[in-house]
């Protein structure tokens, strides 16, 4: 329904938040964004997150370039019915993936080559469930992503390598997280804090 809803209210001139994915296929997508005029934001919300915007905060004032970065995110499918369903959902990366691969994007610019491969796991959803994605930067940094819904156990941490430092976090939303620079630990601790806080 994104696609429908978010251009009812953007030819009514409303402002729209619209949560990700804008739709299950790109020409739904583009198809809002020909009606944006200025009033459409799609709900990337770590980029509102303390701590992710703690960690661009450092790579802008003292780590400099991103070198490189990574996250691995392994879980299962989530329960919601529609989520494994690929004409609903648009998949897993449509669905899910797009909030790290915008960090990825947010984090170390626009992007010149993607290597990417998926696959499916789980016999009772039409998505896929796996996928390995490596980004390449323009500014030759690259980003990797092993994300995986059919996994035994739920495991994740990300991180990255800048020119004077280093990030490193367990978790997504809540986990210990390190920020090195020039070999001297510079912050560090548990951060944890309510999911409704991003969206304030």
């Amino acid at each position: 329904l994104h696609k429908e809803q978010a251009i009812k209210a953007l030819k009514k001139n409303l402002y729209v938040l619209l949560e990700k994915p804008m739709g299950v296929k790109l020409s739904d997508a583009l198809e809002i964004a020909r009606y944006a005029n200025n009033k459409l934001m799609v709900s990337f919300s770590l980029r509102f997150h303390n701590l992710y915007r703690k960690v661009k905060k450092y790579i802008d004032e003292k780590l400099g370039n991103v070198i490189s970065q990574w996250h691995i995110a392994l879980g299962g499918v989530p329960p919601m019915k529609w989520i494994g369903d690929v004409n609903l959902s648009g998949g897993m990366v449509n669905e899910n993936s797009i909030h790290v691969l915008y960090v990825f994007y947010w984090y170390a610019g626009k992007i010149k080559e993607v290597y990417a491969n998926t696959w499916r796991i789980t016999s009772n959803v039409t998505i896929e469930d796996n996928a390995s994605i490596t980004l390449r930067h323009e500014n030759d940094s690259f980003s990797t992503l092993i994300h995986s819904w059919s996994a035994s156990h739920r495991w994740r941490k990300w991180g990255l390598q800048a020119e004077h430092g280093t990030v490193t976090c367990e978790g997504y939303l809540s986990g210990e997280y390190r920020i090195s620079y020039k070999g001297k630990v510079i912050d560090e601790g548990n951060y944890n804090e309510p999911i409704e806080l991003m969206y304030k």
